[in-house]
């Protein structure tokens, strides 16, 4: 998470936490509650929408420059789709030596991971 990206720390007590997890039909939820404990704060994310950046598209684009990461696609952190995508995208740029390439390899680069960020996106 980015130090830009506003935290929300909540504080719950046992009770407020246990209660509604009684009501659920299945007990297993609030069987393990009653023996875990807290590791650290809840964190809220508000950025919880999915972005694509299409720097592919873009009229100008320098050359030797590459979107990776957030910077290219960026996904609601509570599902953790993050790693499944990064990791298909790292292989991809290991197996793709920029030099001795041709011009534009950054631009094409950048479009391939298209196939795991489709759907994914607004």
């Amino acid at each position: 998470m980015s130090s830009s990206t506003p935290r929300l720390t909540l504080c719950f007590t046992k009770p407020q936490v246990d209660a509604p997890l009684a009501r659920l039909r299945d007990p297993a939820p609030a069987d393990f509650t009653r023996s875990a404990r807290a590791l650290g704060d809840i964190t809220v994310h508000r950025r919880t929408h999915n972005v694509r950046r299409r720097y592919d598209r873009a009229p100008h684009w320098p050359g030797g420059l590459l979107a990776v990461g957030d910077a290219l696609c960026a996904f609601n952190p509570v599902y953790g789709q993050g790693i499944t995508v990064a990791a298909p995208r790292a292989l991809l740029l290991r197996q793709t030596p920029a030099a001795g390439t041709r011009p534009g390899w950054e631009r094409r680069l950048m479009r391939r991971p298209s196939t795991c960020c489709a759907g994914h996106t607004r």
